[in-house]
């Protein structure tokens, strides 16, 4: 069976630039995997294809929540952005949160990509620690809701990919097949391989039109 990407990508009408202003200035934020744990970000990989220079900002933090991350973000670190990627922004606090603490810092980080116009893209949180994420539903549900109320939110589809290489057992890329501990080698922190393909899943959630990504499963 043969899944394009864009199945699982939600298309706003938002304007989204050419692409050497688009990843000019991107600000990278979330935990260990955009703060380059095991790997160079998905987003930073991303901002390099387009851009030689980009001048990339990163707040990230190892093992912390999205609401502390947010919490050492303001109107200053925006307002020279050209996009923002929260690829891993709330994965912990599927785990240990707090719901309303976080969807509080989630408003204002929007209200200000609306502000400027940028796009924001965050990862929704697949279940990556079965038994030990009582919050990732509510989570999930709540990104899904800020996507339909905002023109600039674009929801990367973590989850669904995750769900796919568990039931398949693993994912065909560019014509070699991988296991889930090829592409995530300890069960969290992704490697080369995993962070080349997100940067391609996060360029098609931006341009599900333009993309050519495909997964083979």
């Amino acid at each position: 069976m043969k899944l394009l990407l864009f199945d699982f990508v939600y298309c706003s009408a938002m304007s989204v630039p050419n692409d050497s202003v688009l990843f000019s200035k991107p600000l990278i934020i979330g935990a260990s995997v955009s703060a380059d744990w095991a790997s160079l970000s998905p987003g930073k990989r991303l901002a390099h294809r387009h851009v030689e220079k980009p001048q990339v900002k990163v707040i990230a933090r190892g093992g912390q929540t999205g609401a502390s991350v947010l919490g050492l973000v303001n109107s200053r670190d925006l307002e020279d952005r050209s996009i923002i990627i929260g690829l891993d922004l709330f994965f912990w606090d599927s785990a240990r949160g707090n719901l309303e603490s976080a969807f509080k810092k989630l408003q204002f980080l929007v209200s200000e990509a609306e502000r400027l116009k940028i796009p924001l893209l965050i990862g929704d949180i697949p279940e990556l620690a079965p038994g030990f994420q009582p919050l990732r539903d509510a989570l999930n549900e709540r990104l899904r809701l800020f996507q339909a109320a905002s023109p600039v939110v674009r929801i990367i589809p973590l989850e669904s990919l995750y769900v796919q290489i568990l039931r398949d057992g693993h994912l065909d890329i560019r014509g070699r097949r991988y296991t889930f501990f090829d592409l995530v080698p300890d069960g969290l922190h992704i490697g080369d391989v995993a962070s080349d393909f997100l940067a391609d899943v996060v360029y098609e959630t931006l341009r599900p039109s333009e993309s050519s990504s495909e997964v083979t499963a």
